[in-house]
């Protein structure tokens, strides 16, 4: 029973993972190819990079700063327009 459960809780931890892994592993190519201020288009939206954490880019549109997952560039595709 408690190899069972200890099991259960090691599968459980690899799939809750699994997304934050894909967002890293995303963003470390996503490192390669845009940089702080570098301006980029993604989906619509046309905005400056301010930071690249982890899982995700921070961009800043206007007056605000939006966050987008790494994940969202690999499925949407994205343009840079203008690299500083």
């Amino acid at each position: 029973v408690v190899a069972a459960t200890l099991l259960l809780v090691g599968i459980a931890l690899i799939v809750g993972a699994r997304t934050l892994i894909e967002g890293w592993m995303l963003t470390q190519y996503l490192q390669h190819e845009i940089s702080v201020d570098d301006e980029v288009e993604i989906d619509g939206v046309k905005g400056m990079v301010v930071r690249i954490t982890p899982v995700s880019v921070v961009l800043r549109v206007e007056q605000k700063e939006v966050v987008i997952p790494s994940r969202h560039f690999a499925e949407k595709g994205y343009a840079r327009t203008r690299t500083s």
